[in-house]
């Protein structure tokens, strides 16, 4: 049962990054499956935390959101950052927020 939430949690980190990167470039999820190769309803599906994307299709979708991708993975702990030139959005758990503090 850990092992699915903690995959739900970095599907749903990974969807959030993608999302606000987005939001912040004012591009639609139509125009973002143009750029990656996707379908809509796939960069939905992203976006909602309902597929896990590989690291290859991670990668595309970075090169479309003309950003560049850090994954981090610590213990119990997850953050996507999605950087594009000055910009940065930052996702992260719990609160959404990545983690601070020592080892972090």
């Amino acid at each position: 049962m850990l092992r699915i939430l903690e995959e739900v949690r970095l599907a749903f980190t990974i969807g959030q990054a993608l999302y606000d990167r987005r939001a912040e470039l004012g591009i639609s999820q139509e125009e973002l499956a143009r750029r990656a190769g996707l379908t809509r309803p796939e960069v939905s599906g992203i976006e909602l935390g309902g597929t896990l994307p590989a690291v290859p299709l991670l990668a595309r979708l970075a090169r479309a959101l003309e950003a560049e991708l850090d994954l981090t993975l610590s213990g119990g702990t997850c953050v996507v950052v999605l950087r594009g030139g000055s910009a940065r959005t930052s996702s992260g758990w719990p609160g959404g927020r990545p983690p601070t503090g020592p080892g972090s």
